[in-house]
C-alpha cells in the first residue's frame, strides 16, 4: 500500500512546519465517502447561502471524461469561509494600520501570509507575519463557529455522487494544515479524503502547479487529465490547469472578481457536479 510521504524541500513561505505536515493517504484502502448535514449558511454577499437550481446543467465544452478522482479547494468551495476571512483580515489590518477593510478580490485566492508580510513591511509592529497569519485563522475558526457556517450548497449531493460512482476525492488548499483539517473534520470529510495538500507542506503556493501535481500523483497510474479540480479562484484555476488537471470553476459571489476563464467548465454551484461527472 502507498505510504504517507513528505512533499519536497521546504521552499514554502510559511517557514513553519509542524510534525505530521505530510500528504495523508489511508493505507491501502479505497476511500469511503461520507457526507455531513451541516447548518445553513448566512447569505453573505447576497447569494452563497441560497440553494441553487438543482437541474441546471454545467456549461461544458464537449463531454467530460470518466474522472479518476476529484480534488476540491477548501475556502469558497467546500465552505463559504470568504466573508469570515475578510472580517478577520479587516480586524487585524485595522489593528496595525487603521486602514479600511479590504474588498473581496484582495483576499480570495491569495496567500494569507503574503497579505500580512505586506502589512508588517509597511506598518511594522511587534508581531511577525506568521504570527498574524496564525491569529487570522484562529479568528476565522471562531467566526465560523459563531455564525454556524456549514457546507456549501450542493456539497452533500456532490459527495454522495462521488460515493455512488466509487470516485475518491482529496483537498488542495493554501491554508495552514491545522485549519484545513479542522474544517474537514467539521464537514465530516477528513477521514475519507484520499489526499490533503496544504500550505504547510513546503510547496510553492497556488497559482504554482506544485500543489495539484503533488495531489494528482496519489492517483497514479491515472494521468493528471483524468483528475478533476474544483476551484473558485483565479489562482486556483491557474494552478490546476498548469498541473495538467481537468478543471471546473464553481461560482461563488463572495470570492470577488476572479478570472476563471482557464477552467474548462463553469458550475453555478456544487449541485451541478453530479451532472458533470456523468458528462451531461
Amino acid at each position: 500500500p502507498l505510504r504517507p510521504r513528505t512533499l519536497g524541500p521546504p521552499q514554502h513561505q510559511h517557514r513553519h512546519r509542524a510534525s505530521g505536515d505530510v500528504l495523508r493517504l489511508p493505507g491501502g484502502r479505497r476511500p469511503r465517502l461520507r457526507h455531513h448535514r451541516g447548518e445553513g449558511l448566512p447569505e453573505a454577499g447576497g447569494g452563497a447561502g441560497r440553494k441553487a437550481r438543482r437541474h441546471r446543467q454545467p456549461q461544458m465544452e464537449g463531454v467530460a471524461p470518466p474522472f479518476a478522482a476529484v480534488l476540491f479547494d477548501l475556502d469558497g468551495v467546500l465552505r463559504n469561509t470568504e466573508p469570515y476571512h475578510r472580517m478577520a483580515y479587516a480586524q487585524l489590518a485595522r489593528s496595525l494600520s487603521g486602514g479600511a477593510p479590504p474588498d473581496a478580490g484582495e483576499i480570495a485566492g491569495k496567500s494569507n501570509l503574503q497579505l500580512y508580510e505586506a502589512l508588517v513591511a509597511r506598518f511594522g509592529g511587534p508581531a511577525t507575519a506568521e504570527e498574524l497569519s496564525q491569529r487570522h485563522f484562529r479568528l476565522v475558526c471562531q467566526l465560523l463557529e459563531e455564525y454556524r457556517v456549514g457546507p456549501m450548497p450542493g456539497l452533500e449531493e456532490a459527495l454522495s455522487a462521488l460515493r455512488r460512482r466509487g470516485i475518491p476525492f482529496g483537498v488542495v488548499s493554501s491554508s495552514w494544515r491545522w485549519y484545513v483539517e479542522h474544517c474537514l473534520r467539521e464537514l465530516g470529510m477528513y477521514e475519507d479524503a484520499a489526499v490533503i495538500v496544504t500550505g504547510s507542506d513546503g510547496l510553492p503556493l497556488k497559482p504554482a502547479p506544485a500543489p495539484y501535481q503533488a495531489a494528482a500523483r496519489v492517483f497514479r497510474p491515472a494521468p493528471p487529465g483524468a483528475v478533476l479540480a474544483v476551484e473558485d479562484s483565479g489562482s486556483g484555476v491557474r494552478s490546476a490547469v498548469a498541473a495538467g488537471l481537468a478543471c471546473a470553476a464553481v461560482y461563488n459571489p463572495d470570492s470577488g472578481a476572479q478570472d476563471l476563464s482557464p477552467a474548462r467548465w463553469r458550475l453555478n454551484s456544487l449541485y451541478e457536479l453530479p451532472a458533470l461527472l456523468d458528462g451531461n
